[in-house]
């Protein structure tokens, strides 16, 4: 009897123990295979990401905006805290010409926890954005033992000439051009010993710009800051004559004559139809030039006549989605709420849900009744 109890106490171990040991190779399995399979899910998200990444930019070098941001939208739902995907982000509508690329830079500032390189393109593109408080904030917390670096020095001149300190500026860009010769670093010098005090260093900078002009390479630029510097001085002679060497050069842009064109509005009191007839031939190249006219034309005070232009042009220039953000610009100023809801139901401005689209409509409307 005591034999039998004995045996069936073991056996009863024995179950237990192979019961802890399948235990144990189940837990030990559990413990490896959420690895395993966490590794094949991120994988299968960077390669989304990249994919998306990589299609998003193809399609903006192509102009083709609405695929670029139906990928981009594909690479932040895949990733929204990559730092990769919010700086494509931002490099796509600082290119476009859209502010939301500060916010989109300071999102990047945040997930890389202030990375050296992203601090700097958040001032540049503040600055570009005119933002001084940004831009400030954002060389401000560079670590001190970083501010040596040639590439700080560059955006804290930009950042002082932008403020008027054109001695702080000088002095930053003299010590950047003691290791940095490049063409850039030098114009950039030059543009800002133009405003010295000392004539004769300002009279040396100008003649130095000037031999540049006949460089081929650097002519575009220099030119653009001989012409800058005689808008500054009231020298509308020489301003006039460096834009028409400006407009001259093959590589001269829109936006330079566009330069010109409002010394001859301004200056010249020539008629704006008269250079309209010019311009608005040249516009049609391109969706980037006619949203430079038309934001040109509203600078002008204009915005009616921007209207009538843009509404005039070929359905392919008129549905671009550049364009349509110009045109969304226009309705704003003339105070087309119906034309502007329009124009933000077709993603003019971004995808905007619905609702809150029609509680903005309401209230500037509201607004308008009250002469707001």
């Amino acid at each position: 009897m005591l034999l039998l109890k004995s045996r069936s106490r073991r056996g009863r171990q024995r179950k237990v123990l192979k019961g802890l040991l399948l235990l144990a190779v189940i837990s030990v399995g559990l413990l490896f295979v959420p690895d395993t399979l966490r590794s094949g899910k991120q994988k299968y998200i960077a390669w989304k990401r990249d994919r998306a990444l990589e299609q998003a930019r193809n399609a903006f070098k192509a102009k083709d905006f609405s695929k670029a941001s139906i990928a981009l939208q594909v690479a932040l739902g895949a990733d929204r805290l990559s730092p990769e995907v919010w700086r494509t982000i931002a490099d796509m509508s600082e290119a476009a010409g859209a502010r939301e690329a500060i916010l989109q830079r300071q999102q990047v500032v945040f997930l890389t926890h202030g990375a050296f390189d992203d601090q700097l393109a958040l001032a540049l593109t503040a600055l570009r954005f005119g933002d001084m408080f940004i831009a400030r904030d954002a060389l401000s917390t560079v670590p001190p033992e970083q501010r040596e670096a040639s590439s700080y020095m560059r955006v804290a001149a930009l950042y002082a000439m932008m403020e008027g300190s054109g001695g702080v500026a000088e002095a930053l860009l003299s010590a950047v051009v003691k290791t940095d010769q490049g063409d850039a670093v030098r114009i950039s010098l030059a543009t800002v010993r133009m405003s010295n005090p000392d004539k004769a260093v300002a009279v040396a900078a100008r003649q130095e710009l000037a031999g540049m002009a006949q460089n081929s390479k650097l002519a575009a630029q220099a030119l653009r800051e001989l012409l800058g510097d005689s808008i500054l001085r009231s020298d509308w002679a020489g301003a006039r004559a460096w834009a028409e060497k400006l407009v001259e050069l093959p590589d001269a842009t829109f936006s330079d004559r566009l330069s010109q064109a409002t010394l001859f509005l301004l200056r010249d009191k020539k008629p704006l139809v008269e250079l309209l007839t010019d311009l608005e031939k040249r516009a049609t190249t391109s969706p980037e030039n006619v949203v430079s006219l038309v934001r040109w034309l509203h600078g002008q005070k204009q915005a009616g006549l921007a209207r009538l232009w843009v509404d005039s042009l070929p359905v392919e220039l008129r549905e671009n989605d550049l364009v349509k953000t110009a045109r969304l610009e226009v309705a704003f100023a003339q105070k087309d709420w119906a034309g502007a809801g329009e124009l933000l139901h077709q993603n003019a401005a971004g995808p905007i849900p619905d609702e809150v689209l029609r509680l903005a409509m309401a209230a500037r409307a509201e607004a308008d009744v009250k002469g707001d």
